[in-house]
């Protein structure tokens, strides 16, 4: 500040909900009150999401300096066609923001009704042990399927017949645009923020109140049921996709920070 220096802060998350299901109260408040200063010192804001930026606007009080870019996510609009075998999948990391408990409990319901599926999830983190310990007591273990990190998810994307975000809150979501790119057709808590805008409010996908078991598995089996229907609001969203390109929101953030100068 004393040198002038112009001081752009990107937030990527939701950061009151970040903060209100923070692993660790003491370090999210001292991680919340860094960011009550700095982005209120800071000269421009950039967020991912219109959610998050409404998240932004109760404590930051420059409400101007708010700037919401959509993430420079995608190369392009995948026109490829795949064979979608019975597979649900998850990407995500294995940490409470994820909620993987309420995923493998409606994916218990779920096989009820539909015994041959199986749940890919992919992802690491401090959380693994419980909910494989989870999915031993539900007696699913061998339906649920840890992938730990994967470099490419490509090959799971185009072989997975159903995609399930379960998250309790997000910034944007961006493992939905992909699975909406390869004709997954898509299920998601609707939780703030990102996952309601990627899927047009209900238009592009299927959402549901988060930490909601029952009602996820509802879900699921409404989108196995009617799959053609599932395949047209997929058509939908994806319609929508090119909001998420990388050419087209690079050039806002270019244009955004030569305001500055």
């Amino acid at each position: 500040m004393f040198k002038n220096i112009k001081i752009i802060i990107r937030n990527s998350e939701n950061p009151i909900y970040s903060t209100l299901n923070t692993e660790n109260k003491f370090f999210g408040l001292i991680t919340f009150f860094m960011k009550l200063v700095f982005y209120n010192f800071s000269n421009g804001i950039i967020t991912n999401s219109k959610g998050s930026a409404n998240s932004l606007r109760f404590f930051v009080f420059n409400k101007k300096k708010i700037k919401q870019i959509y993430n420079p996510y995608l190369k392009k609009i995948n026109f490829k066609k795949y064979k979608k075998q019975k597979f649900i999948l998850n990407i995500a990391r294995l940490r409470k923001q994820k909620d993987h408990d309420t995923l493998i409990k409606a994916f218990e319901i779920f096989l009820k009704n539909n015994k041959d599926y199986k749940l890919l999830i992919l992802g690491h983190g401090n959380l693994k042990k419980k909910l494989s310990s989870l999915a031993h007591n539900l007696k699913i273990s061998n339906k649920v399927i840890f992938k730990d990190w994967v470099k490419d998810t490509t090959p799971y994307l185009k072989k997975s017949k159903i995609f399930v975000l379960s998250s309790v809150y997000e910034g944007l979501g961006n493992v939905l645009i992909d699975a909406i790119n390869f004709d997954i057709p898509c299920i998601s808590t609707d939780c703030p923020s990102g996952p309601s805008e990627i899927l047009l409010n209900g238009k592009g996908g299927l959402l549901v109140k988060p930490k909601s078991p029952y009602l996820l598995a509802e879900k699921m089996n409404i989108c196995i049921n009617d799959y053609k229907k599932s395949l047209l609001k997929n058509k939908v969203a994806k319609s929508k996709l090119n909001r998420f390109l990388i050419e087209q929101n690079t050039n806002k953030y270019f244009e955004y920070l030569n305001t500055f100068y």
